[in-house]
């Protein structure tokens, strides 16, 4: 199971404080085993569908290799139950896990 935002760096602009941490994406190798696309592809459905989900989600791809994708994720502090309720979900949905990386 992927780390909170706890170990992430925490930025602080104009009395909000956004939360930025970088995740790596890969295969769920029992919820995933089925999938049809690469790692990578449902990572970004999954990255696409979070975004979408407001609080200034956003995201930055790192690096793009078939089997694994790493991203900087961006959201504000106030949304932070929210946002990581929707990952888990969005994750479990499409089959990839993520874990809190230095990469």
């Amino acid at each position: 199971m992927a780390k909170g935002p706890q170990e992430c760096v925490v930025a602080y602009h104009a009395a909000m404080t956004t939360i930025v941490v970088t995740y790596r994406f890969t295969r769920d190798p029992v919820a995933g085993f089925f999938r049809q696309n690469t790692a990578s592809t449902d990572a970004l459905n999954v990255l696409i569908r979070w975004a979408g989900g407001g609080g200034g989600r956003t995201y930055e791809v790192l690096e793009d290799g078939e089997e694994r994708l790493v991203v900087r994720v961006s959201l504000q502090a106030s949304d932070q139950s929210a946002a990581m309720d929707d990952i888990n979900r969005l994750c479990r949905e499409f089959g990839v896990t993520r874990d809190v990386t230095d990469d």
